[in-house]
Parts: C-alpha cells; structure tokens; sequence
C-alpha cells in the first residue's frame, strides 16, 4: 500500500523518482486482497494482479537514496544488513516528523544533502530507534480485518502526502 500510495503523491506534486516496495519476508507473495480493496476503492488506486512482494538485499540497499520503512525494526534491521545506509534510511512516520521542522529542501537539491540536514537539525541517532513507537512505526494489517486495511491506508495515505511535500521542497501540509 504505502509503494502505491507514495508513488501516487510523489507523481502530484512533480517529484521524479523510482519507488519499490520490497520486505524481509521471501518474495513472490501476491497483494493481500484487503490491501488491493483498501487502495482501489479508499484510495482510487488499482494494484495489478501480477503484482508479487519483493524481498529486501543489500545490492537493492545500496544502490537507493532514500529507504523507507514502515518501522524502527525495519530501519535497525537494514542498518545491520548495510551500515552506510542509516544516513538515507528513515520510518516514514520519522522523515515527514524531522523534515517538516527543519528546512526545506530546495529545488534540484541532491537527497542525500538534505537529509544530512534533517538529520543533523532534528539531532538523529541510531540510538533514537530503539524499540518501538507510535511516533515512528505504523501498524502493520496484516491478519486482521478489512477494517484494518482500511485504516492503515488511510494514514499511509496522510503520510505518504506530507513525505512528498516536504520532498518537493514545498512547506509541509
């Protein structure tokens, strides 16, 4: 949902990038069916059925500007697969909290810049994603009812609208 739903913002405001979702889970499992319902009839976005889960490595990792995740655990267990990669790996919850209080980014400005700035004026540390948060983590669905799904689109849906703002430069919404 969040691939979607990110993608989707990021393509609104003018932010050109390349966005995939991958998991520590083995790949090749289809979209859960609620996650498809939530996008397509909560969120106007249709997931083609041929659409299969991705499993994360450290060629994927190293080769992105910018990783985020659903979780602190997400983010320490990345850190451990590729310890370079803290600097550009962030919750989702976390980048659009730090970025929405510092700077902006400026246009045509290099990702990694920018968030060496987030991070520097929010005072990030490893040590700050220690277990886990309500103010970094989002709940995963997963097992649970439609209802579930829906609730967690809908704050992806928030989320993914502030991550592309604060992106494009633009003043936080």
């Amino acid at each position: 949902m969040g691939e979607a739903l990110l993608r989707n913002e990021l393509d609104r405001v003018g932010v050109r990038a390349i966005v995939t979702s991958a998991g520590f889970l083995p790949g090749g499992q289809p979209v859960h069916p609620h996650s498809v319902q939530a996008l397509l009839i909560d969120h106007g976005l249709a997931v083609g059925p041929d659409r299969r889960s991705r499993q994360i490595d450290v060629e994927m990792l190293q080769r992105t500007d910018l990783v985020l995740t659903m979780t602190r655990e997400h983010v320490r267990r990345i850190v451990e697969l590729v310890p370079g990669a803290f600097a550009r790996t962030f919750t989702l919850k976390e980048l659009v909290r730090r970025a929405s209080t510092g700077e902006r980014r400026m246009p045509d400005e290099a990702i990694a810049p920018w968030l060496d700035r987030v991070a520097l004026e929010s005072h990030r540390a490893l040590h700050d994603l220690l277990g886990s948060n309500d103010l970094d983590d989002v709940a995963d669905p997963i097992g649970q009812p439609r209802a579930a799904y829906r609730i967690t689109a809908d704050e992806l849906s928030h989320l993914a609208r502030r991550a592309a703002s604060v992106l494009a430069g633009d003043e936080p919404s």
